[in-house]
C-alpha cells in the first residue's frame, strides 16, 4: 500500500504525493538455472499504472530483461523493453500509442550552468569505453507542445560505448510535413541524410516561427572517420520569405533596394538556396 508513500520522478517532473492512492504487487520465484525472477509486476500510483516482468542475473541482482506490457504515465500509453547481455549491452525497445513529452522536456533542456561550462573546458579524463546501447522507438504520436505533434514517429540508433554510428529517425510533422534523418555507415564512412517535405512548416510547428513558407531541404554530408567532422552541402528549394529582418537585410545589401513591397502578401519566391557546411562537434 503506497497511499501514505510520496513517490517521484525528478527527472520528468512527476510525483505522488502522500494520501494520494497507489499499490504495488509483484510475484517472484529463484529460477534452478537462472537468478530472481519476478514473474509479474503491477504498479498503480496517481496517474502511473505499469505492468510487466523483470528477471536479473544469475550471479547477482543486476537486471537482465525488463519486459513493459502496459505503462500509462501522463498522458503516454507505452510499453517495451530493455535488455542487458552478458557484455552489459544495452538494447531498449518502446513502442505505443502516445507519448506526452509537454512536461518532461522543461527538465531534459536546460540552459546550461556555469558548472556545466568548467566541467565542458577541463581537460578530458581518458577513461574506458562505456556500454554499447540500441534502441528501436515506434510511436503513433509524439506531443512535443499544445500545438506541436509528431505521428507515425520512427527511430533506431546504435552507440558503440564511445560514438553513435547509426542513427534514423522519421516522423510526420505537423498536418503534412515528412521529416527524416539518416546517419550510417556507408563504403568506409559515415554519411548523414536529412530530408524535409515542407520546411517552413517543420520551422512553424517545431521553432513556432511564421518568417518562411513551402520548400523541399535536403542536407548531404560525410565523415570519414569519428575523429574527422561531418563536412556536406544543403539546398532548399521552391520556398517563400514571408517575414524576416535578417533576410530584408541581406536583400537590401545586394539589390541596393528596398525589398519591403516584394514582402506583402505571399511574400518573396525563391528557386534554391545552396550552401556548405562543417559540423565539428555534436
Amino acid at each position: 500500500n503506497l497511499q501514505e508513500t510520496v513517490l517521484t520522478i525528478p527527472q520528468i517532473g512527476w510525483k505522488k504525493p502522500a494520501g494520494e492512492a497507489g499499490t504495488v504487487t509483484l510475484t517472484a520465484h529463484k529460477g534452478d538455472q537462472a537468478g530472481w525472477i519476478i514473474e509479474a509486476f503491477q504498479v498503480a500510483a496517481g496517474d502511473l499504472e505499469a505492468t510487466g516482468r523483470i528477471r536479473f542475473a544469475k550471479e547477482s541482482m543486476s537486471v537482465r530483461e525488463v519486459e513493459v506490457d502496459r505503462l500509462e504515465l501522463d498522458g503516454s500509453h507505452l510499453h517495451g523493453g530493455l535488455t542487458v547481455d552478458e557484455r552489459q549491452a544495452i538494447r531498449i525497445q518502446i513502442a505505443g500509442s502516445r507519448l506526452d513529452l509537454q512536461r518532461i522536456l522543461p527538465h531534459v533542456i536546460q540552459p546550461e550552468t556555469e558548472t556545466d561550462q568548467v566541467e565542458k573546458e577541463s581537460p578530458a579524463i581518458v577513461s574506458e569505453m562505456g556500454r554499447s546501447l540500441s534502441f528501436d522507438v515506434d510511436i503513433d504520436e509524439i506531443v512535443l507542445s499544445q500545438n506541436v505533434q509528431l505521428a507515425m514517429a520512427t527511430a533506431t540508433g546504435l552507440f558503440d560505448g564511445e560514438y553513435w554510428t547509426n542513427l534514423q529517425a522519421e516522423a510526420q510533422i505537423g498536418a503534412e510535413s515528412q521529416g527524416s534523418f539518416n546517419f550510417r555507415p556507408l563504403e568506409g564512412e559515415h554519411r548523414l541524410t536529412v530530408q524535409a517535405s515542407d520546411i517552413g512548416d517543420v520551422i512553424s510547428q517545431l521553432m513556432g516561427s511564421e518568417e518562411f513558407a513551402g520548400g523541399t531541404l535536403q542536407i548531404k554530408g560525410s565523415r570519414p572517420s569519428a575523429d574527422d567532422p561531418i563536412a556536406g552541402s544543403f539546398i532548399v528549394e521552391d520556398f517563400r520569405v514571408l517575414h524576416s529582418p535578417v533576410m530584408l537585410r541581406l536583400l537590401a545589401a545586394v539589390t541596393l533596394t528596398k525589398p519591403l513591397h516584394n514582402l506583402q502578401g505571399n511574400g518573396l519566391q525563391f528557386t534554391v538556396l545552396k550552401g556548405n557546411f562543417t559540423l565539428e562537434e555534436g
